[in-house]
């Protein structure tokens, strides 16, 4: 896939120096690293024990408040 686009590229841009063309492959090239990285980076978070204990107390605690402002609201309990 990527071959191919390079190759894409290539017959798109064929006007311009190869430098120039070397460049902007590198660039893609570059981008298209750093997108793997941060998909990598968000999977290792996602798998992370660590991080489902604080979305489930922050969930619950959302539940708790929503309940205590309810009951405020609607029978006067504080």
């Amino acid at each position: 896939m990527i071959l191919n686009s390079i190759l894409d590229i290539d017959s798109d841009k064929s006007n311009e120096s190869p430098n120039q063309m070397i460049s902007y492959i590198e660039k893609y090239s570059q981008n298209l690293i750093n997108k793997a990285r941060r998909i990598n980076a968000l999977d290792n978070i996602i798998k992370s024990w660590h991080i489902w204990f604080v979305a489930i107390g922050s969930f619950g605690y959302f539940i708790l408040e929503l309940t205590k402002f309810i009951l405020n609201y609607c029978f006067n309990i504080k």
